[in-house]
Parts: structure tokens; sequence; C-alpha cells
């Protein structure tokens, strides 16, 4: 898989947003338009690699011209894939009895999002606990001083 580190490059093609919205949120932006730039995707009515991005959400196939919606930066989401799985296009179930390797393979792709939220959440509170007990720190040294004089 690919690191945010991996595209990270002189960073010019970044240099639209000056030092607005952050570096992470500016990694994260080059991060991602560097994994999808030019890539073609496949298409989900001819099955054709050649769907490409318009603008966000928007994608048209090249091979049946159809145009068509999906997430920002690829032409299905984590929900429609597991919709697929699960539905045919008439909206009947495609198995009677659902596979449990089935079944395991969505359970992996949802603990491996929900994995991310919860490190994202874990750093952060780590951060707020640090920064407090620095806070704290300093008040005691404060303290100390005042005494002391």
């Amino acid at each position: 898989m690919y690191e945010i580190g991996d595209f990270m490059g002189d960073g010019k093609k970044n240099a639209r947003f000056g030092s607005r919205y952050g570096s992470k949120i500016r990694k994260r932006v080059l991060f991602v338009e560097a994994k999808y730039k030019g890539k073609k995707q496949e298409c989900p009515f001819c099955g054709e690699i050649k769907a490409k991005r318009e603008s966000a959400g928007i994608f048209k196939c090249s091979n049946c011209s159809k145009t068509f919606a999906g997430g920002a930066y690829e032409p299905s989401t984590l929900a429609r894939r597991i919709l697929n799985k699960l539905y045919d296009k008439k909206g009947n179930s495609t198995k009677k009895i659902v596979d449990l390797d089935d079944i395991e393979e969505l359970e992996e792709e949802i603990s491996e999002e929900v994995n991310k939220d919860d490190k994202k959440k874990e750093k952060k509170e780590k951060k707020e606990k640090k920064v407090k007990k620095a806070v704290e720190e300093k008040e005691e040294d404060k303290k100390e001083t005042a005494d002391e004089k």
C-alpha cells in the first residue's frame, strides 16, 4: 500500500494552497491526487478499465460513453461495493445463503475503516493528554517559584 511520504516530492504540486489548511491536509491531498491522477478506473456498466474522473465524484467511460457518479476519487465507495456483493441490479438478493468468506471479507474492510478512525482518535487523545500534562507542569513550576519568592 502507498504511504503519504511516497508522494511528497518537492511539494510544488501543493503550492497552490500556500500556507492554508495545514500541512497534514495538504499532504493528504497530494497523496490522493498522485495515487489517482490520470489513472483509469473500471466502469460499472461495461466492466472495461476506461472510466476517467472528470470532477469530484463524476466519472465518464470512454468505452460506453456513460457518465456516472461515484466517490470523490474512486468510481465506487465502500458502501457501494458491499451492496453490489449482496444484491443484483434489480434489487434481488444474489445469494440465498451468504458465503462466510464474503462476510469475512466485508468485515475486514469495515474493520480497517473503523481502525483508521480509532487510531486517529487515539492520537488526538494522546496529544491532548500531553498538552494538558505540560500545562499542569508549567502551573506547578509557577507555584513553586512564587512560593520561593
